[in-house]
């Protein structure tokens, strides 16, 4: 099953290179390094005038496995048994798995 892992996350005041440093050198790596997980790609947020946003980064993993939750769990054990290589200078995160896509309807050719 193709599922993807939304990641939202938040630097520290007055951090983000050091953040997106430590995100794009180290971060994407180890998390890409878990059995499962089959790419990684981030963006920053682009504000829409007049409204407001919480979170100022996205990441988006997709994960390729039977049991795509597993791949998750493995992921956040790693992260808190030390494994993974952390940071001080993330404020905040929201992640959570979804999948898999439906039907898919574009605009082109239309």
């Amino acid at each position: 099953m193709r599922a993807s892992f939304i990641v939202l996350t938040n630097a520290v005041e007055g951090k983000d290179a050091e953040f997106n440093r430590w995100y794009d050198e180290a971060h994407l790596r180890d998390v890409t390094s878990v059995p499962g997980v089959v790419s990684a790609r981030r963006a920053p947020v682009i504000p829409i005038p007049g409204k407001a946003h919480s979170q100022s980064y996205l990441a988006i993993y997709e994960v390729e496995h039977d049991e795509p939750a597993s791949v998750i769990a493995e992921i956040f054990r790693r992260w808190e048994s030390g494994e993974m290589e952390s940071t001080d200078t993330m404020a905040t995160f929201e992640a959570t798995l979804f999948g898999p896509f439906g039907k898919e309807v574009s605009s082109v050719g239309a």
